[in-house]
């Protein structure tokens, strides 16, 4: 007769998995779809734009929460495309972010980072305390 009960650490993993909301987990997919709305409400489809484009959005992580993830939309953006490469593209898109987040006086509420080269995810989550 086998035992059938699942094993602590198994029950343990499934709990914390339950608990944890999509702002806990990665939310980079999500990040991705926040850029892309907030490129739309400009009238701009990111998907559409020729290779070698890149873009950029100042993310604020401290206030990151589900409904920002849900409806929010980035108030700092930059991106680029048709240019002569990644580094390129990169810059140019974090130039922009960084001067919309400038000019919007966000300094102190969010952080420009590279989200995307073509469709390639270029974001690097912060590390978070344990």
């Amino acid at each position: 007769m086998s035992d059938r009960r699942l094993p602590a650490f198994l029950v343990v993993t499934l709990l914390a998995a339950a608990l944890v909301s999509p702002a806990q987990a990665d939310p980079t997919a999500q990040l991705i779809e926040v850029y892309k709305r907030s490129m739309l409400s400009w009238s701009i489809d990111y998907d559409t734009l020729r290779p070698n484009r890149a873009g950029a959005a100042c993310i604020p992580w401290e206030s990151l929460d589900d409904a920002f993830l849900e409806e929010g939309i980035f108030e700092a953006l930059g991106y680029a495309w048709q240019v002569a490469g990644e580094p390129v593209a990169a810059r140019a898109a974090m130039e922009g972010c960084e001067r919309m987040r400038r000019g919007h006086q966000l300094v102190k509420i969010c952080t420009c980072e590279l989200l995307l080269y073509n469709d390639e995810v270029r974001l690097i989550l912060p590390e978070t305390p344990e």
